[in-house]
Order: C-alpha cells, then sequence, then structure tokens
C-alpha cells in the first residue's frame, strides 16, 4: 500500500468521523430541546420559596445574597447553602415522561395532599409549584404535578434524595444573625469576670478596646475571623427548653459569655455552659436568636473564645493607611534621601535628589509592603533602640496630613530590628528583613531608558 493510499484512506477516516460528529451533536441538541423541565425560573429571580414536608411549612425569603426564614421561626436565618441546593436541583431535573392527571389516584399516588411541595416565587409575582409524590413501582420514577396541570410529571428515583430536607437542615445553625461587618461592640466575660469589651469604628471598620485608661488597637482580621465563625453553623442539636435544667446545662452560670452590638442597635447574646454528659465534644448553649431552644454547640468553641483577648488580639500591624490616597513619599537612608510626588494614579515622579520620572511597579510594590509591614512585639519604650539615629524613614502623605511615618533603629539580633511609628510613638520588635524590603535607591526608582548602541 503506497503513501497515495494511505492518504485517502486516511481523508475517507476524517471525513466519516467529522459526519458522525456532527450528526451525534445534532441528535443530542434536538433531544435536549425537547426535553421538558420542571422548572424553568431563572435563579436570579427568586425572592422566596416555600417549602412543605407533610404537615411543616416553611416560607424563606431572600435577604441580599442570604435566606431568611418567615415561617415557623421569624427572623431566623436559613441554611442558605441548602436553599440554593434545592432551588439548583429543581432548575435541573428533566421530566422522563407524564400521565393524565385523571388516569391515577392522586390521593394513593401521595399527591393529595403532596408528601413534599415547594412553590417557588419571583420578583414579577409569578410563582411556580411542585407537589412530589410517591414512587411508580412499574417504572421506578417519582410522580410530580406542577401547579394544576393536568398531566402528572415522572422523573427519576435518583432525585428524591436530593431533595430532602428536615427542620434541622433548613435551619441556619449561626449563634447569631448579625453580620460580622455591621457590628460595633463585644462584651466578652469568662466564668463570671467581665475580660473586656471592644468598640469598631462605623467609619473605619477599626477595632479597639481600653486597658488602664490606653486606647490599644485590635487585629481585625482576626476579631472578624471569630465573628465569622459565631455568625457560620455552630448549632450541632436543637433541643427543647425542658430538655434540661439549669444546673445540668450550667447556663445558670455560664462559663462564657458574649454580647454583641451592630449599628443599628440590634443586639445578640449567647452563653455557653458545662459539657452533654457522655459526649463531651459538645456543649450547652443558649442564644437570643432562639429564645425556644437549648442548644449543643461543639466544646471547641471555648477555646475560640478564649483567643479574643489583648495579647491574642492586639493589632502589631504598624500601618494604617490607604494607598490610593497617598500623592507623596519621603524616604530617606544613608544611601539615598528620596522625595517622588503624584501627578495622577499611574504617574509619580522624583523631586529630590534629582527631578526625573519615577518607576511606577516600584512605588506600587513600595506601597503595598508598607500596608503590610507588621512585627510580632509591641516595645514599652523607644530607648536605646537607635531612633536617634535611624537606619531608614518613611514618611507617607495626603496633601498636608502626615499618614505614615515608621523609623527603622538598631538591629536587635542577626535576624530582628527595632521599628518606631512616630505618629502613636509606639515601638515594635520586628524581623529585619522588612527594612530590607522598605530600602530604595535613587536607581532603583528612576525610570531610566535603556539606550542600546550598534555598532
Amino acid at each position: 500500500m503506497n503513501w497515495k493510499t494511505i492518504l485517502v484512506l486516511l481523508l475517507l477516516c476524517l471525513g466519516l468521523g467529522s459526519y458522525l460528529f456532527l450528526e451525534s451533536k445534532k441528535k443530542s441538541a434536538v433531544t435536549s430541546s425537547k426535553r421538558n423541565y420542571l422548572l424553568t425560573t431563572d435563579l436570579d429571580n427568586v425572592t422566596a420559596v416555600r417549602a412543605s414536608l407533610f404537615d411543616t411549612t416553611f416560607l424563606i425569603e431572600k435577604k441580599f445574597t442570604e435566606w431568611v426564614m418567615r415561617e415557623p421561626h421569624d427572623g431566623q436565618l436559613a441554611d442558605s447553602l441548602l436553599i440554593h441546593h434545592l432551588l439548583r436541583v429543581l432548575n435541573r431535573v428533566a421530566t422522563l415522561g407524564n400521565v393524565p392527571a385523571d388516569s391515577i389516584d392522586l390521593g394513593s399516588a401521595m399527591l393529595d395532599p403532596p408528601a413534599v411541595s415547594f412553590t417557588v416565587y419571583t420578583e414579577d409575582g409569578d410563582s411556580t409549584f411542585l407537589g412530589f409524590g410517591a414512587l411508580n413501582p412499574t417504572t421506578e420514577n417519582i410522580y410530580v404535578r406542577r401547579n394544576n396541570e393536568d398531566r402528572i410529571w415522572l422523573i427519576g428515583r435518583e432525585i428524591g434524595p436530593m431533595l430532602a430536607f428536615n427542620s434541622f437542615m433548613i435551619r441556619g445553625k449561626g449563634l447569631t444573625v448579625l453580620h460580622p461587618f455591621y457590628i460595633q461592640e463585644i462584651k466578652y466575660s469568662s466564668s463570671g469576670k467581665k475580660i473586656y469589651t471592644a468598640y469598631c469604628s462605623p467609619k473605619t471598620k477599626e477595632w479597639w478596646t481600653e486597658s488602664n485608661r490606653e486606647k490599644i488597637s485590635m487585629d481585625k482580621r482576626l476579631i472578624n475571623g471569630l465573628l465569622s465563625d459565631i455568625y457560620s453553623n455552630q448549632v450541632r442539636e436543637f433541643r427543647a427548653l425542658d430538655e434540661a435544667g439549669p444546673s445540668q446545662t450550667g447556663l445558670d452560670r455560664p462559663l462564657r459569655r458574649l454580647w454583641l452590638v451592630s449599628e443599628d442597635g440590634d443586639t445578640a447574646a449567647i452563653a455557653l455552659g458545662r459539657p452533654l454528659a457522655g459526649s463531651e465534644y459538645l456543649r450547652w448553649a443558649r442564644s437570643s436568636l432562639y429564645p425556644d431552644n437549648l442548644l449543643l454547640v461543639d466544646s471547641r468553641l471555648i477555646s475560640r473564645l478564649d483567643d479574643f483577648n489583648i495579647e491574642y488580639m492586639r493589632n502589631l500591624k504598624m500601618t494604617n493607611f490607604q494607598a490610593a490616597e497617598v500623592d507623596r513619599i519621603e524616604l530617606f537612608s544613608p544611601m539615598d534621601s528620596i522625595v517622588i510626588i503624584a501627578e495622577d494614579d499611574t504617574l509619580w515622579r522624583i523631586i529630590k535628589p534629582e527631578e526625573f520620572r519615577c518607576r511606577l511597579w516600584q512605588v506600587e510594590r513600595l506601597l503595598t509592603h508598607a500596608d503590610t509591614i507588621g512585627a510580632f512585639e509591641i516595645l514599652s519604650s523607644s530607648a536605646g533602640k537607635g531612633f536617634d539615629h535611624p537606619q531608614l524613614e518613611l514618611n507617607l502623605f495626603m496633601g498636608d496630613s502626615v499618614l505614615v511615618s515608621l523609623q527603622a533603629g538598631d538591629y536587635a539580633g542577626e535576624k530582628e530590628i527595632y521599628m518606631r511609628d512616630r505618629l502613636r510613638d509606639v515601638v515594635y520588635l520586628t524581623t529585619a528583613s522588612q527594612i530590607e524590603r522598605l530600602t530604595y535607591t535613587f536607581k532603583d526608582l528612576a525610570d531610566i531608558p535603556v539606550r542600546h548602541i550598534v555598532k
């Protein structure tokens, strides 16, 4: 067989393969276009869902990106992940066939009333009702009735478990509905003793506390992490109020208490008591969000709340500024004294030691590091640490206002250095690499074009 024959056969195979591929795509498109889906609603337009399981009904409304219950636990959060999951399943279920509604006994098929039903409401006032009945023993398909249509639809039996829910699953399990971003005050106590109160500025979102009349900055990242834990699913079980007495639960004298206040004045109170007898990993708890229930939460929540202390939460970040606000940079070192000013968002110019255009990417790198520079200890005094002859000084301005003023003093060891925030007169101990990332020369910053000479 010569190469020409082989080439012809290859072309024939390629042509046949392409034809079969296009035909299969065509058939698949026809099949897809003929599919009937139970729910055709755009999920972005869904505003509420009514879910019924036998004789229990839940009404859940959408609030921004979350879901809030209206019945039977008005004002409590629903489990948003579950609601999104149920809607996605309903939106993707394709029917496998149908039978006339008057050809079957609706009661025996558990469609009148349905065993499980969902009513999906949209922004324009439309709604779709889906009632799910029993399994058809001959086809192994589930009966479904949509609205009051005269047809009963059949879907695959594997869809049933995907639509499973109960009271515990559908309820949100957070200990509060106050979003971490909008909380402005926290009070915390351990075994009846007040630990401290922390406050958040509504404008800057910075946290602080007071100790011995000293205002101490708190690490907002750590605080927001703790508040997010409280806000997320923490409840493992809901129990009746009369299931255990106050002395049994330890909630008459809680081991830990947490009070939260939001910007609009809403409050939440959380108390943690004793471990559950025989299940030490669970602990009794109460929350003002669930006035009709005792709660069981993970015992590890105790240690999580114990992180809420000044030593752990103290803010060790040296600066607090917005990079977009900076329009002047002063960087002084024994090597160079450099002053840079911003002419617009993308054009920076060096005005000292000589006039020259500045490299934008170097300015962005400098500001990024200045915005993230941190320490691992705050020291009580600046005496004898080299700040009378600093190795480096960084000043950032917005107009005439000083946003940042940092000094690098002596080395405290091979890998540690003293740094001082002149605005707050706070001295830090940090890694020596911090000063290396702030050390720039005129040549590093000047946007000097490279000239190529061709001989």
